[in-house]
């Protein structure tokens, strides 16, 4: 934890273009394979009806178990935190139920949502 708090002082700052193609610091750790890299945050806008949360409980779900996200890995299971500021707790759990029932979610599967998923009704 001390080298990832050095490595964010290390690297805060304003930078050109040619100071920041320069630094030599790792490449990010890739959490879905092309898509989300380790410490992102990821949030979904929109106008009614367009498939957020749809895509949101399908990335959650995929992330939770380590499951494929649409053809693309998953590094390894993560805890989850869905915040809800529009839909609603009877209508996320439906939704969530019936993707992962189509998807074939098994009780290993169930038991890593249950344990890395948390849902948080904020509207």
């Amino acid at each position: 934890m001390e080298a990832l708090v050095a490595n964010k002082t290390k690297y805060s700052g304003i930078y050109s273009f040619g100071e920041l193609a320069d630094l030599d610091i790792p490449s990010p750790v890739q959490v879905v394979e092309g898509l989300i890299s380790e410490g992102q945050n990821v949030i979904f806008a929109g106008n009614f009806g367009v498939g957020k949360t749809m895509l949101a409980g399908q990335l959650s779900t995929c992330l939770a178990t380590g499951r494929p996200f649409v053809g693309r890995q998953i590094l390894r299971p993560f805890k989850v935190v869905f915040v809800d500021f529009e839909t609603g707790p009877g209508a996320i759990r439906e939704r969530l139920l019936r993707q992962s029932r189509s998807a074939g979610f098994t009780d290993r599967d169930y038991r890593q949502l249950d344990s890395n998923f948390t849902y948080v009704n904020a509207r």
